[in-house]
């Protein structure tokens, strides 16, 4: 029996895709620019070839595995008006 979400029908890229799409809301709500993951070795140049960057290794302690720390900026571009109104409302906080 085929799953209905099996990887033929929902990968990776669609799941990370997804995950960024639904960040958004929040990371405009408190103001953030960036998306954060932590990820171990086999996933890492994946991550890397989606946008994300690796801001830190971290070593595991005895008997755990080291990871990564990654960020993605989830507006690299942005329209001039959508940063114009970024722009208006941080001003309007301060």
């Amino acid at each position: 029996m085929q799953s209905r979400y099996g990887p033929d029908v929902l990968d990776g890229a669609t799941l990370l895709m997804n995950a960024e799409r639904q960040a958004r809301p929040a990371c405009d709500y408190v103001g953030e620019e960036l998306i954060y993951l932590d990820c171990g070795e086999p996933p890492r140049d994946y991550y890397i070839d989606k946008g994300y960057i690796e801001i830190e290794g971290v070593p595991g302690k005895e008997g755990e595995e080291s990871y990564y720390k990654m960020q993605k900026e989830l507006y690299p571009e942005r329209s001039p008006i959508l940063k114009a109104l970024v722009d208006g409302a941080n001003q309007t906080l301060d």
